[in-house]
């Protein structure tokens, strides 16, 4: 781990960067991102790395700022369901923190990632001194709730069909830019079956069907829709029935 002065990638203009490239709600105000740089030490991950792991104790959080991390449960020996998918300017950790719980899940490198990492003490610190601080704790752990609760539901009582639909449209969401929005979806068909709850094999097969269709273009681990509006009317078929396998 380095000191996060010492690499020129994290000075603060590009985190603020950063944040305006992600269009997240409101940007760190310049205090805040100040604190950052005082406090944080940058850490790299490469794929695969597991970043934050269930039921370790709580040594701080974690501020993406490359790559994309995925956040996972192993229910049992084979079975495994993705939750959730952080991106740059995301805070990994910050509810175990805040409540001095230890981790429930994993938190896992889909790629090179490299994060920003914040001492609980610091942490907490800054959090009882910021009410600007305080308030953007709230709006990052307000979207990622929302966003777990709508997956929640969504992988309930909908068909397969219609979670791999929507689970596309969130992951085309996560990887676009503003500047392009035709974006390119990496990843394993065994993790966009965790992620829609879902075997390998029903995943598949029904991507095949939606490849067929002309609603996305598959190469490799490469994914790229194709018709949006027609995904986007998959999405929101409101048949609904007992999960399939």
């Amino acid at each position: 781990m380095t000191r996060l002065q010492a690499l020129p990638f994290t000075n603060f203009d590009t985190i603020r960067t950063t944040y305006d490239r992600q269009t997240l709600s409101e940007n760190i105000p310049p205090r805040d991102a100040g604190f950052f740089q005082r406090e944080g030490i940058i850490t790299h991950f490469g794929k695969g790395a597991i970043i934050l792991r269930e039921g370790a104790q709580v040594r701080g959080v974690h501020l993406l700022v490359q790559g994309k991390i995925k956040v996972y449960r192993d229910l049992m020996p084979g079975l495994r369901q993705i939750f959730h998918f952080h991106c740059p300017g995301d805070l990994l950790g910050c509810q175990q923190v805040l409540t001095e719980e230890p981790y429930s899940f994993q938190a896992e490198a889909l790629e090179d990632c490299q994060t920003i990492f914040i001492s609980t003490e610091a942490f907490l610190k800054q959090a009882s001194q910021s009410p600007s601080f305080t308030q953007y704790l709230l709006e990052q752990q307000s979207r990622e709730f929302s966003a777990w609760m709508k997956h929640l539901g969504l992988t309930a009582r909908r068909s397969v069909r219609v979670r791999l639909a929507v689970c596309l449209l969130n992951l085309h969401e996560l990887s676009r830019l503003p500047e392009n929005p035709t974006a390119v979806i990496h990843l394993s068909r065994t993790d966009l079956a965790d992620y829609a709850a879902t075997t390998l094999e029903t995943t598949v097969r029904v991507m095949r069907e939606m490849k067929e269709a002309g609603l996305i273009h598959i190469r490799g681990r490469r994914i790229m829709l194709l018709d949006l509006p027609g995904l986007i009317q998959v999405s929101q078929e409101i048949k609904l029935k007992k999960p399939e396998a």
